[in-house]
């Protein structure tokens, strides 16, 4: 089915994107030999999602593994529909979305580093207010270990109990980005040593 409106056409396109964007593997054959991790996501209906999945190799922990980065232009995608409004749209359109995405290797130390980390943050399941909906950007953090997932979400403001798990969040985030413009890969153990507010 091929959507006429441009509202219509953007919400199967945009949905298309943002799984991809979203998707993490897991433990499908495409993703052999490594399993994911954790995943650092930012959904963002207007400048578009963002996601950092590290993966570890599933078969040999001794081996290295990998982040893989996405990011959605979304703008870019609305004016290629708004160029194609009232056409005939192509085959396959609602595939031709603008993702970029990169891969960076990670050593298994690096990986052993980022889980211990991660076991130093206790925070409870579930914190702060009920609140109404906001349009602001979602921040998610997923991690998996073995058949173990937590998920934890916030808008920009993280519920009080949850700030050293936002710190962690908001600490590898930017490390992270500024790694793909050529710093060098940081250590985990920087993250908790260097952020005052995991003390």
């Amino acid at each position: 089915m091929k959507p006429t409106t441009l509202r219509g056409r953007w919400l199967i396109l945009s949905s298309f994107a943002r799984m991809h964007v979203n998707a993490s593997g897991g433990w499908g054959p495409a993703c052999r030999p490594y399993q994911h991790v954790l995943q650092l996501r930012i959904e963002n209906r207007a400048e578009g999602d963002e996601s950092w999945t590290v993966y570890r190799d599933n078969e040999d922990a001794h081996k290295d593994g990998k982040i893989v980065f996405r990011k959605w232009d979304s703008k870019a995608d609305w004016a290629k529909l708004l160029n194609l409004e009232a056409k005939e749209l192509p085959k396959d359109w609602h595939k031709d979305y603008t993702v970029a995405e990169r891969q960076f290797p990670v050593s298994s130390r690096w990986l052993m580093d980022l889980h211990r980390t991660l076991s130093s943050i206790s925070i409870p399941p579930i914190a702060g207010p009920i609140r109404p909906f906001s349009p602001e950007p979602d921040h998610k953090l997923l991690l998996w270990r073995s058949w173990q997932e937590s998920e934890f979400s916030w808008k920009q403001n993280p519920p009080a109990a949850w700030k050293p798990l936002a710190a962690f969040f908001f600490s590898f985030l930017k490390r992270l980005r500024k790694h793909t413009d050529g710093t060098p890969l940081f250590s985990p153990k920087e993250l908790a040593q260097k952020d005052s507010r995991f003390s």
